[in-house]
């Protein structure tokens, strides 16, 4: 009994013995397999000079250059820019200076983000994207401590909020234990005019143009202060219809809002759809129909989701010789 006691025991601990083996074993694997890739890459791109440098020394009997370096790669379907000395090499970038020799290798992991919102008065919200095209990502680690794993996955994409002025770091992990770093700081816009009392703004604009598209009876004026329009319609006549519109769009990714500081009225006496006005930027417009009068205020309107160019727009209508719709503009502005 005795010896089936000692026997068990002695399994017992070589189990145990194997186990902590297999561990120590993993973790060496994990700090060494960076390095290991690494050491592969610059063993194949130094045999591939050395290759370069022996073809040219036995067809032409001088000493290979970038160029020549160059060619060898293209044939093996690697791009080497023969003025930086940089060619992208199995995942891997690699730098090497005109006398042939590797300068550096690093692992190319791609990490950008894009803006996607303007939240509030201080936030944005961002999706950051992550790529390694030869080595699977594992984890980024974000600025609040929270880190997010993933399995399987070459490219990633995770969403987030930030503040402006503050810095944000965020740091990408393959599998085998290569890391990319993006730090992240936007600041916060100023307020923007594109078009402040009398003036249009022209370097953010271009100016703005009239364009008439029925001219039953249709007036538009540049005063020295503002921008009046009107139309109306002619019985027997026609319809009257214009529209304003900035020559140049203007990029409001980070913006919060677009205020209008104007007049209009629209409509007369009682509602009436066949009077209409729009207002905002190309991918954003209000509509004002019925009877409705405005004055002397300043009209917000959210635009924190569009992205990219846009371009201020403004549109009368009127179908009713009783009435029409009018439009004094002082100020536009973002924020």
């Amino acid at each position: 009994m005795k010896k089936k006691i000692m026997i068990l025991i002695g399994i017992l601990i070589v189990i145990l013995l194997a186990i902590i083996l297999i561990q120590v074993n993993v973790k060496v694997k994990k700090i060494i397999q960076p390095y290991r890739a690494q050491e592969e890459i610059q063993i194949e791109i130094q045999g591939i000079i050395e290759e370069t440098k022996q073809q040219i020394q036995e067809n032409e009997n001088r000493e290979a250059t970038l160029q020549d370096l160059k060619t060898v790669m293209q044939n093996k379907g690697y791009e080497l820019n023969d003025v930086e000395g940089k060619v992208e090499y199995k995942g891997y970038l690699v730098q090497i200076d005109e006398s042939l020799n590797i300068l550096q290798i690093e692992k190319i992991i791609k990490i950008s983000y894009q803006i996607t919102a303007r939240k509030d008065v201080e936030t944005l919200g961002i999706f950051l994207i992550a790529e390694d095209k030869e080595c699977e990502i594992s984890k980024i680690e974000c600025p609040n401590e929270n880190t997010v794993y993933f399995k399987n996955k070459n490219k990633i994409a995770i969403d987030y909020d930030i503040k402006f002025g503050t810095d944000y770091k965020f740091i990408v992990t393959n599998k085998n234990g290569d890391t990319k770093e993006l730090i992240i700081n936007e600041d916060k816009p100023e307020r923007l005019y594109l078009y402040k009392a009398g003036d249009q703004c022209t370097s953010v604009t271009g100016g703005y143009k009239v364009n008439i598209l029925q001219n039953a009876s249709t007036t538009h004026a540049f005063n020295s202060n503002n921008i009046y329009l009107k139309a109306q319609s002619i019985y027997g006549v026609g319809y009257g219809e214009i529209e304003l519109y900035a020559n140049k769009t203007v990029d409001v990714t980070k913006y919060l809002n677009i205020y209008f500081d104007m007049d209009y009225h629209v409509g007369f006496g009682q509602s009436d759809w066949r009077t209409k006005l729009y207002y905002g930027l190309n991918g954003k417009m209000q509509t004002v129909s019925g009877t409705n009068n405005s004055r002397g205020k300043t009209i917000p309107m959210n635009i924190g989701y569009l992205l990219g160019e846009q371009r201020v727009y403004f549109k009368l209508y009127s179908a009713s010789s009783e009435s029409y719709t009018d439009l004094r503009i002082r100020n536009i502005y973002i924020e």
